[in-house]
């Protein structure tokens, strides 16, 4: 990705009533910076928030980590 451009943000589909959803993200690199780990709590995040709300089942939640960035100096 280029300086300034924009990530996807989030997705929602619908297969059969159930909800697909896909999250775009963009990360700040640390030493303690697990990819796996951000994506199970953002997924978590993602699912209790949607659950909550009843839309329908939640079939799927993709985690896209569209760029990594590291901070100089």
């Amino acid at each position: 990705m280029a300086p300034g451009e924009r990530v996807r943000g989030v997705a929602v589909g619908r297969a059969a009533g159930d909800l697909d959803i896909e999250v775009h993200l963009c990360a700040l690199y640390a030493d303690s910076l697990v990819l796996p780990e951000l994506a199970a709590r953002v997924r978590s995040a993602v699912r209790q928030s949607v659950e909550g709300s009843g839309p329908g089942l939640l079939r799927r939640i993709d985690v896209a980590f569209d760029d990594l960035r590291v901070e100089e100096g």
